[in-house]
């Protein structure tokens, strides 16, 4: 009997490849058994085992870093959506605040002035009957700011008692940039109705070197109780 060599390669992956010459013809090559030990069997086993786990791991953790991108990006769109809304917001305020500071520094002439005054209710009075800017004995409302006389408007409103203004833009008041004559101030007369409502609503912040009471409203304007009319300083 002719003996042939016969080579086996031992795999853990549970294979047992068998190689002969190449020279054998196929009716000598001698058949091998392909087989495998129970150790061999759970050592394979073992090893999927562990190639399963670490695709596991593997396919978790690309998720976990998925979403945590998403949700970094998420927020990221959410604080970029606030900031060009607060820009929108602060677009949209600002013209409309120069537009009221505009309007509340624009320059009346006294006919206008005194059209806005009766059609609100307000009283006007003079010591002669005359409105010329340049006669101290005279009431002008001319180049008087509109919000100075806004002001008064609202407070008739506010308070529901009779104004009547007694003093504006005419010469023989005190100078200054926040004077009569640079329309930042007017004069009411004084009465028990106004009186009342300014004492109570405003708040009394201290007295003036002349010995006036001084008072505040919720806008900063200011009221001085002088002794026979208040002087309002609207800024």
């Amino acid at each position: 009997m002719q003996h042939q060599l016969v080579m086996l390669t031992y795999g853990l992956d549970g294979l047992i490849e068998s190689a002969q010459p190449d020279d054998t013809s196929a009716a000598e090559k001698i058949p091998v058994i392909i087989y495998t030990t129970e150790a061999d069997e759970a050592a394979t086993k073992a090893k999927a085992a562990r190639e399963a786990d670490k695709h596991h791991d593997t396919r978790k953790v690309s998720r976990t870093a998925s979403g945590d991108t998403q949700d970094a990006d998420s927020q990221d769109t959410a604080g970029t959506a606030e900031a060009v809304e607060g820009i929108a917001v602060l677009k949209r305020a600002i013209p409309r605040r120069a537009a009221r500071a505009a309007r509340a520094g624009a320059r009346m002439a006294h006919s206008a002035a005194m059209f806005r005054l009766r059609r609100a209710g307000l009283g006007w009075r003079s010591s002669r009957g005359c409105s010329h800017r340049w006669l101290r004995w005279c009431t002008s409302l001319e180049t008087m700011r509109r919000g100075t006389l806004t002001e008064v408007i609202r407070l008739k409103r506010r308070s529901g008692c009779p104004i009547i203004v007694t003093g504006g833009t005419e010469v023989g008041h005190a100078p200054g940039p926040f004077s009569h004559g640079a329309g930042y101030k007017v004069d009411i007369a004084q009465g028990k109705c106004i009186n009342r409502y300014i004492n109570r609503k405003y708040r009394y912040i201290r007295t003036r070197g002349d010995g006036a009471r001084l008072y505040r409203d919720r806008d900063g304007d200011i009221y001085a109780r002088e002794p026979s009319h208040w002087d309002i300083l609207v800024t």
